[in-house]
C-alpha cells in the first residue's frame, strides 16, 4: 500500500470502505462505497467462493445456483437502503430482493 510522507494512507484509498460483508452457503460477497460527497458515490461488490478450509476462489458449481439466488436477494436488499442511490434504482432493488425472497421461499 503506497504511503504519503507522513505514514498515512493515500487520500483516494482512504475512501474505499468494505460496508458490508454478505453470504449464503460457501458464497461471500463484499459491498463497496466509494467516492465522495462532491463527486458522488459509486457501489460496488464482489463475489466468491469460500473452501472448507479458508481459500477463496471464483469457480461456481451448479449446487452454488441457489446460495447465488440467496446472495443476490441480499446484495439486492443491502443496496436498496443505500440513500445514495436515486429512488427508481432503489425500489427496482427492492423489487428485485422481494420477489427472489418468493422464489427462496417457494425453493425451501
Amino acid at each position: 500500500m503506497k504511503r504519503h510522507q507522513n505514514n498515512e494512507q493515500s487520500p483516494k484509498l482512504a475512501r474505499i470502505k468494505p460496508t458490508a460483508m454478505l453470504g449464503a452457503g460457501k458464497l461471500v460477497s463484499t459491498l463497496w462505497k466509494t467516492g465522495s460527497q462532491q463527486g458522488g458515490w459509486h457501489n460496488h461488490f464482489n463475489l466468491f467462493r469460500m473452501t472448507n478450509r479458508g481459500h477463496v476462489g471464483q469457480r461456481f458449481s451448479p449446487a452454488d445456483l441457489f446460495d447465488l439466488i440467496k446472495l443476490t436477494r441480499l446484495l439486492a436488499a443491502a443496496l436498496a437502503d443505500d440513500d445514495c442511490l436515486l429512488s427508481a434504482r432503489r425500489r427496482e432493488l427492492a423489487d428485485l430482493a422481494e420477489a427472489l425472497d418468493q422464489i427462496i421461499c417457494q425453493k425451501s
